[in-house]
């Protein structure tokens, strides 16, 4: 009876191991672990770190900073608020926690190291692009390019589907016009796109105004300037230096869960408890 017992605990222990191996899929495929930091779609860290949010801007989701938080009138943050200093302007609301909240003091260290991951990965170079460009996710998983520049009317769309994860290294800047943008299609989301700044050694800077955004920035030493006008339908950007967002509405898409189909967890808890059966018995 007690070895049945234990049969029965082998498989569950496998099953639930099984099924949260493959659920928490992604970057971390890759080798790249967010930490803490990816529940947040804004998040600074550094001693002397950083957020600015511009009037009237609307996050669907949770903002840190490591020292100092500063908002204009009438923002709404729909989740947490975490900080160490703030000016908050007239207005403001945090539908969730505020203030030192999270674990924001250890922001700077988790965004230097999974910048450093992706910045060791090497894969697909294609150096500048400086016009419409389509990437393939299912192709590639990690792109290295020196410099993103599109102008008006210019797009570069990421393509992958829901199972797809790539890493963009970016050497130098990313700069984008007034309706042009950055696109996610065929069920790629931003919690699989990373833009990683690989170059700590220079000041890297992220530039946009009235553009359409999708994916995740991460940069050790950038600068993130977002004018007004811009569509950031599924976001995250993540630095430890300055984040300056004179934006309105801003949403983070959750990111997908992949669980294997109930079929292949049912074959695989009966041939394990098959074969444990098996080997009981001889035992017996």
């Amino acid at each position: 009876m007690l070895n049945l017992k234990n049969n029965v605990l082998i498989v569950f222990v496998f099953v639930s191991s099984f099924i949260t191996s493959t659920a928490n899929a992604g970057l971390i495929d890759l080798g790249v672990d967010l930490s803490t930091v990816d529940k947040y779609t804004f998040a600074v860290g550094g001693a002397s770190s950083s957020l600015i949010l511009g009037s009237e801007a609307e996050i669907y989701g949770s903002v840190a900073s490591q020292y100092y938080l500063s908002t204009a009138p009438n923002v709404k943050i729909h989740g947490d608020a975490c900080y160490q200093a703030s000016g908050m302007g007239p207005n403001t609301t945090v539908d969730g926690t505020s203030g030192t909240c999270g674990e924001i003091n250890q922001l700077e260290s988790a965004i230097a190291q999974a910048n450093a991951f992706a910045t060791a990965l090497t894969g697909e170079n294609i150096s500048d692009i400086t016009g419409t460009l389509t990437l393939d996710a299912g192709a590639h998983n990690v792109y290295s390019v020196n410099e993103i520049n599109l102008a008006t009317g210019e797009f570069l769309t990421i393509s992958g589907s829901a199972n797809d994860e790539v890493i963009i290294n970016v050497a130098s800047n990313i700069k984008v016009g007034s309706l042009a943008g950055i696109l996610l299609t065929g069920g790629i989301s931003s919690s699989n796109v990373l833009f990683n700044f690989s170059n700590n050694f220079a000041q890297n800077e992220f530039n946009f105004g009235g553009a359409n955004i999708s994916g995740t920035f991460l940069g050790n030493n950038t600068t993130y300037i977002m004018g007004d006008g811009a569509t950031l339908d599924d976001v995250r950007f993540y630095t430890n230096k300055h984040l300056q967002a004179n934006v309105q509405v801003v949403r983070t898409k959750e990111p997908s869960v992949k669980v294997p189909e109930p079929s292949t967890i049912l074959i695989l808890v009966a041939g394990l408890f098959v074969l444990l059966m098996r080997s009981n018995t001889k035992h017996n």
